[in-house]
C-alpha cells in the first residue's frame, strides 16, 4: 500500500534540511568549513531523530508496532511505480514536455532539455538505483541492525537527496554525508547486483562494468547499472546536466537505447526482484519458526 508523497514523513526532513543549509553553507566559505558545516549539520538532523525514536520504543508497550510502522514509512518506493506509468503515458501521448515535469522529481538533474530517449533512461536508472538504496538496502539494514539503524538510513538519504554534491552549491557542504552513504549502501547494492547479474548474465553484465571503468561511476553504481542494463538489453547511465553543467559520466551497456515501452519492461522486471526477495525473507521465517 503506498503513501503518497505528501503524507510522508521525509518532507519534514527536507524542508528542515534546506533551511539549515540557507543558514549554514555558504559559497563564500573555504572548502574545509563547508565539508565541517555539512558534517555537523547532519548530525544536528539525525541524532536527535534517532535518539528520540530509540526513548520512544523504550516507553512502549509495543516496540515491534513502532519498528512496522518505521519499516513501512521507510520503504517508500511504491510511488515510482506510478511515476514512472505516467511518465510512459505521457511519452506515449507524445506529451513530452509533460514528461518532462513529471520526471523531475525523481531526479536532480535538469530534465528541461531531455529527448524522449533522455527521459526513459533517467526515468530507468533512477528506477533500479532507488530500489537499491531506498529498498533493498533498508531491508538489510533493519533485519541486522534493527528500525533505528533503518530509520537514522532513511534520514539520511533524505538530507543527502537534498545536499547532493552533483549540485555545485553542495559540492562540499554534502561531500562527508554522500561518503558515508556509499560506504552504508556497497553491501546491499552488490548483492542486488549479484542477484540481477546471475539471473540474467553474469559474465555480459562484468564486460559492461568494465567497459565504463573510467572513474565516473562508484563500483557498486556500476555494477548494478551493467546488471540493469543486461537485464533490459539496453544502454543505461551516460552524462548528465545538473545546474546547467554538465557531469560526464560513463554510458553503460549495449549501443541500443531504451524506448518507451522499456519502462513497462522495467517495472515487471524489477517488480519480479521485489517479489523473488520477499519469498526469500518468508521462506526464512518459516524456516526460523519451523
Amino acid at each position: 500500500m503506498p503513501l503518497p508523497s505528501s503524507y510522508q514523513p521525509w518532507q519534514l526532513f527536507g524542508l528542515a534540511a534546506q533551511n539549515v543549509a540557507k543558514r549554514v553553507c555558504k559559497d563564500t566559505d573555504t572548502a574545509a568549513y563547508q565539508r565541517l558545516a555539512g558534517l555537523l549539520a547532519t548530525l544536528v538532523l539525525v541524532l536527535p531523530a534517532s535518539i528520540g525514536y530509540v526513548m520512544l520504543r523504550e516507553l512502549s508497550e509495543w516496540p515491534a508496532v513502532l519498528d512496522a510502522m518505521v519499516l513501512y514509512f521507510c520503504l517508500d518506493v511504491g510511488g515510482i511505480k506510478q511515476l514512472l506509468t505516467t511518465i510512459r503515458q505521457s511519452l506515449q501521448k507524445g506529451q513530452l514536455s509533460l514528461a518532462r515535469q513529471q520526471l523531475q522529481p525523481l531526479v536532480l538533474r535538469d530534465t528541461t532539455t531531455l529527448s524522449e530517449v533522455g527521459v526513459v533512461k533517467a526515468a530507468l536508472d533512477a528506477l533500479v538505483l532507488r530500489y537499491a538504496s531506498h529498498w533493498m538496502t533498508v531491508i538489510l539494514v533493519y533485519c541486522i541492525f534493527g528500525a533505528t539503524a533503518a530509520l537514522t538510513l532513511r534520514i539520511l538519504f533524505e538530507l543527502h537527496w537534498q545536499w547532493n554534491p552533483k549540485l555545485k552549491s553542495f559540492q562540499w557542504f554534502g561531500l562527508w554525508l554522500r561518503q558515508t552513504l556509499l560506504l552504508l549502501t556497497m553491501l546491499p547494492m552488490l548483492l542486488f547486483s549479484a542477484v540481477l547479474a546471475l539471473q540474467v548474465g553474469a559474465k555480459r553484465t562484468l564486460e559492461f562494468a568494465r567497459a565504463a571503468n573510467d572513474g565516473s561511476w562508484p563500483l557498486p553504481q556500476r555494477l548494478l547499472l551493467a546488471a540493469w542494463a543486461q537485464t533490459l538489453k539496453r544502454q543505461t547511465a551516460g552524462p548528465a546536466m545538473y545546474q546547467q553543467q554538465k557531469l560526464r559520466r560513463a554510458r553503460i551497456g549495449p549501443e541500443q537505447l531504451p524506448t518507451v515501452d522499456d519502462i513497462a519492461i522495467g517495472l515487471k522486471a524489477m517488480a519480479a526482484q521485489q517479489n523473488a526477495i520477499w519469498l526469500l525473507g518468508l521462506s526464512c521465517l518459516l524456516l526460523h519458526f519451523g
